[in-house]
């Protein structure tokens, strides 16, 4: 495979990759742009003229909605709609939709456009109209178009004229579109941009090769004044000359040339012209030796019959000398044919000069002078010419050698883009695979987000049925009432439903009252105390004369019997801590009960302290007898705050940094602080203090206080 081959298929590889990239670039841009056109009561507007971006034009159809061919995904930066008696009062593009809505509202706006004979517009172009009362200024916008704002009671018609650049045009050089009231105007003068070019002046010239390297220092006719190049190529004009100048180089052809209007230059691109050796140039040449031959049978005639042939000889001479001065090369092997006859002459001369013929020996030196003199002049043409063609040769090397390199680069250029097209395909494809798969892996999440919202709902749905039940085995607020004018109850679950209750019941003319907090919350704390209310009940309706230890004892058997607690394999380790007082108001006594947390009594400005039993409910040690309950009896004055409580509100994390619990210490001085209040009072101040305290931390536990007056 030749070099020339390699090169032609490296050239096609390049072409190819470029082909390929630009249909990549050019399928990617390629969209449709989608519309519609309504009134401000959003009723479709027909036949309405859109412009985007001052270069698409559609009319709606009767849907009021219209298409066009646009980059895909792109925003227009502006669109435009006309219609009689309507102007655009909004119009939005809806990136998710592609698509654009177009809002009209009533106004007589005249509108049009401008454009030259060729049917260019022309942009930013000041438009002065007439067939107002005063003429009317203003300015087309970048796209050639124009809007004016007119009366109601202005009418279109084709009375207006448009001046444009001083010259102005009547209904011969516009026309009207009734229904869009759009004018289409022709400027008959010369476009701006032509006119700037046909003014264009010439200052700097610039000769440059085809491969853009300067020529320097060489001769150019420039409207027949003489010039001469510098280092760089440059010529600096005396006078700006017309862009249509003739310009004139000897041994070089101008290829092309190139404007530069703002900087009034030219550049010329030229190839250097190769000298050329006609057929008649040869012909002429090759005679030479057919002449000196004619010399050199003359000279023989003198040697052998002495003949004055010197006017024959200089004629042949004289012929000689202007077929050389003519000729404009000389051939290796005629100058070597010419050498010979040339030596044949000198000896034929000698021999005549032997003979004494001195008459002739003037003429015959100067005849072989002359001849001498020609050979050296067309030798030395001979040798300015080959090193005109060498440099000729070296010229079309180089260029042969930098093509090759351009080739090269254009070659690795088109290679990389290919393989670039090729990475990006392949990242692209990852890419929308990745997005297939986070598109099914989202809606697989969404699914089970909506899975466990439905269970999470229904969860939700039974828990607070969960509640209403338990809400229900509270006792009422008017049985607690009818007993305890003056109380109050705080009662704060942790979660839906609550570890925690409270329960009362009566019997035999007293009153029975607990606080129980039952092992855990939540649903869970919520079973145990379903178990502890049905268990009080009953304990409290088999008894006689019951007692708050006898109570509590039965419901201690009847938790550890349900549960299965203290049998070989039970792992229930679920309990109760609760304090039960039985209130006697015919002899202003309580007696009290229980197992976890204490009693206090507040009297007159100081508390009391009664510890009861320390084990609670439930949860026996394996191999040991079920502890029995104690009653303790309190001594009421009239006056006194008596509270019964659960844990939940002393172990209440909170504070600065939320790992502080706010402890009974705290607790019993909060109580003293309010057990002079009326109980509505009492109940809201424990609140904000438990509020304060826990701040935006987490509820930790079910919280109950109870407060009763005596």
């Amino acid at each position: 495979m030749s070099k020339y081959i390699k090169i032609i298929l490296l050239y096609l590889t390049f072409c190819l990759s470029v082909f390929l990239l630009s249909n990549v670039s050019s399928g990617a841009k390629k969209g449709t742009l989608n519309g519609i056109v309504l009134t401000e009561e959003y009723e479709p507007i027909e036949n309405a003229l859109i412009v985007i971006d001052g270069v698409w034009q559609v009319l709606t159809d009767e849907q009021g909605e219209f298409s066009i061919p646009y980059k895909s995904n792109v925003e227009p930066n502006e669109v435009v709609s006309f219609f009689k008696g309507l102007k655009v009062k909004e119009w939005d593009y809806s990136p998710s939709t592609g698509a654009v809505k177009v809002i009209m509202t009533p106004g007589n706006v005249m509108a049009g456009i401008v454009r030259d004979e060729s049917n260019k517009p022309l942009g930013n172009t000041k438009l002065n109209i007439g067939g107002f009362k005063t003429e009317q200024s203003l300015t087309t916008d970048k796209y050639g178009y124009f809007r004016l704002l007119l009366p109601d009671e202005a009418s279109m018609h084709n009375a207006y004229t448009f001046s444009i650049h001083g010259i102005s045009h009547n209904e011969r050089h516009y026309t009207l579109s009734p229904t869009h009231a759009f004018y289409n105007i022709t400027y008959s003068g010369i476009h701006p941009e032509e006119k700037k070019k046909q003014n264009f002046a010439i200052q700097q010239l610039i000769l440059l090769r085809t491969n853009l390297k300067p020529i320097s220092h060489t001769p150019v006719v420039v409207d027949e004044v003489h010039y001469l190049t510098d280092g760089n190529g440059v010529i600096n004009l005396n006078a700006r000359v017309p862009r249509n100048t003739i310009f004139k180089l000897n041994g070089y052809t101008i290829i092309r040339s190139e404007l530069y209007a703002e900087e009034e230059k030219l550049r010329l691109i030229v190839n250097v012209d190769k000298p050329v050796i006609d057929s008649d140039t040869i012909t002429k040449m090759s005679n030479l030796d057919k002449d000196f031959e004619i010399i050199l049978k003359n000279l023989k005639k003198e040697k052998n019959f002495m003949v004055d042939n010197n006017s024959l000889i200089n004629n042949e001479v004289k012929k000689i000398q202007e077929r050389i001065s003519k000729g404009d090369v000389l051939s290796q092997e005629n100058k070597n044919h010419l050498q010979n006859l040339l030596a044949q002459i000198k000896r034929e001369v000698t021999d005549i000069h032997s003979v004494e013929n001195k008459t002739f020996e003037k003429r015959d030196n100067e005849l072989i002078f002359n001849l001498q003199a020609l050979l050296l002049e067309k030798d030395s043409i001979n040798k300015i010419v080959e090193a005109r063609l060498q440099i000729v040769e070296n010229e079309k090397l180089r260029e042969e050698e930098e093509f090759r390199n351009r080739i090269l680069k254009m070659t690795i250029a088109g290679v990389f883009l290919v393989v670039l097209a090729i990475t990006g395909y392949i990242l692209a494809l990852r890419i929308r695979k990745q997005k297939q798969q986070l598109a099914i892996t989202n809606h697989q999440l969404e699914e089970s987000k909506n899975k466990i919202k439905e269970l999470y709902e229904e969860q939700t749905d039974g828990i607070k049925l969960a509640l209403v039940t338990q809400q229900a085995i509270l006792p009422p607020s008017s049985f607690l009432e009818n007993w305890l004018p003056d109380h109050f109850i705080l009662y704060k679950p942790k979660d839906i439903v609550s570890g925690d209750f409270y329960w009362g019941e009566s019997k035999d003319g007293n009153l029975f009252l607990a606080s129980v907090d039952c092992t855990g919350h939540g649903v869970a704390g919520g079973f145990t105390s379903m178990l502890g209310y049905s268990l009080l009940n009953l304990a409290i309706q088999n008894e006689e004369s019951p007692t708050p230890a006898v109570i509590l004892d039965r419901l201690n058997e009847g938790v550890i019997r349900s549960l299965r607690q203290g049998t070989e394999g039970s792992r229930s380790k679920d309990g109760m801590d609760i304090t039960l007082i039985k209130y006697r108001p015919h002899i202003n006594s309580i007696q009290v009960a229980g197992g976890g947390n204490p009693v206090y009594v507040v009297r007159n400005g100081e508390i009391i302290q009664y510890k009861l039993d320390k084990f609670a409910i439930g949860v026996p040690r394996m191999g040991r007898e079920v502890p029995k309950f104690s009653n303790f009896d309190i001594e009421i004055q009239k006056g006194d705050m008596v509270y019964i409580f659960t844990d939940g509100f002393a172990d209440q994390l909170g504070g600065v940094d939320g790992q502080q619990k706010y402890m009974y210490n705290k607790f019993r001085e909060l109580l003293v602080s309010i057990s002079v209040d009326d109980m509505a009072i009492q109940q809201q101040k424990l609140d904000d203090s438990f509020l304060n305290w826990k701040g935006n931390y987490e509820q930790m536990d079910d919280i109950t206080v109870i407060g009763i007056r005596v």
